[in-house]
């Protein structure tokens, strides 16, 4: 059986599409920026071991071959292929949620970082391999997840300077006043990065907070093209689409109750247009209630009404229209009007092939039947 389609919020429908494509695109990118980690690994690990053989080929390993490619080359890989085991799992889990996975996959790229940099530090450019980790957060727009990056990449770095002496060669960072302005230089370069990446994420909020209104926009003025403004129903446009997915289910029993408001003339010719509103209102919110879990809600236009129900038995498409008149007589009676208005059902099955218009006959037909003898129910049999 199919819901009906009543009216919703279309800002908050909107909102949960876009939402959604944001979550969907945010696992996309985390599974690239696992990719991207497990290439600097792998890039990382063939380099050292490449380094190895030639600096060993021309003699310059001052220590034991073996010492040197536990150091340099094993210890950082070792560590490195950890990191990213555990990164696999996490990412795999099923009982962790996305935005966790996220967290500690950009975690462990700023320690995958800070392993590469204690290891060859040496090198005084390599300080930059720490603004790796805030560009892969920042698609996720989370100024949060970027400040906890960069204060974890900005501390691993003073920590690896003043603690952790991996290779002897590395001058002290303090030993002098060019090496000292290195520093601080560094240190400020990586903060200045870390602003320019809250930049960024701001420019990436606005735009989707602009694809927000955009898409709240077009799904209410998609709802009010398909919305009867009075009743709150669906109108003549959304009948058409209905019966256009209608016929692509030829397998399924569909059924059209056409529904007419008796005497309702004489209710706007006795109590005025205004009061024919309210009783109007009154049966559209009693067919949204009536048919939330079994059809599809119309007005036809003025007094008449339809529901298209799918995959419901005659004996339960009855029992609703019964429930209906019922609900129609209750809405009645908070209304400052007449209470003996009815409503006169016709019902007719749709047949596999035919056009919608002649479904609709055969519905007015047994409507015209119902309404000679006014609140009744008619199913339309063929003679």
């Amino acid at each position: 059986m199919q819901e009906c389609k009543d009216v919703k919020d279309p800002r908050l429908s909107g909102a949960e599409a876009i939402q959604d494509e944001y979550r969907r695109l945010d696992g996309t990118w985390l599974k690239m920026q696992c990719q991207v980690l497990f290439w600097i690994v792998i890039f990382a690990a063939v380099m050292e071991t490449v380094m190895f053989f030639i600096l060993r080929g021309v003699g310059a390993i001052q220590t034991s071959s073996v010492y040197y490619a536990l150091k340099y080359v094993t210890a950082p890989c070792g560590a490195n292929f950890l990191l990213l085991a555990v990164m696999s799992w996490i990412r795999r889990s099923t009982r962790r949620s996305e935005q966790k996975k996220i967290w500690t996959v950009s975690i462990i790229a700023a320690l995958i970082c800070f392993v590469l940099y204690t290891v060859h530090s040496v090198f005084p450019a390599l300080y930059l391999i720490f603004t790796l980790p805030m560009i892969l957060t920042i698609v996720y727009a989370d100024r949060r997840l970027t400040s906890v990056v960069a204060v974890i990449c900005i501390v691993g770095k003073i920590l690896s300077d003043f603690c952790l002496k991996w290779d002897t060669d590395r001058a002290n960072v303090l030993q002098d006043q060019l090496t000292t302005v290195d520093f601080w230089l560094s240190i400020v370069i990586l903060c200045t990065f870390y602003v320019i990446c809250l930049a960024l994420i701001q420019v990436e909020r606005e735009k989707n907070n602009v694809s927000l209104k955009l898409e709240w926009e077009r799904r209410r003025l998609q709802a009010e093209a398909v919305t009867d403004s009075l009743t709150g129903i669906g109108n003549r446009q959304a009948l058409r689409r209905a019966f256009n997915e209608m016929e692509q289910r030829p397998k399924t029993l569909h059924t059209l109750a056409m529904i007419d408001v008796d005497n309702f003339k004489l209710l706007n010719d006795t109590w005025g247009h205004a009061c024919g509103d309210t009783y109007l209102t009154a049966l559209g919110t009693a067919m949204r209630a009536e048919c939330a879990q079994s059809g599809e809600a119309f007005r036809f236009g003025g007094d008449e009404f339809c529901i298209l129900f799918h995959g419901l038995a005659p004996c339960r498409t009855e029992e609703i229209c019964q429930n209906l008149q019922r609900r129609f007589c209750e809405e009645q009676a908070a209304l400052n009007g007449p209470r003996d208005t009815t409503l006169s059902i016709g019902i007719a099955d749709y047949r596999f092939g035919e056009q919608p218009f002649e479904l609709l006959q055969r519905a007015d037909k047994a409507l015209y039947r119902a309404k000679q003898e006014k609140n009744h129910i008619i199913f339309y049999k063929v003679k």
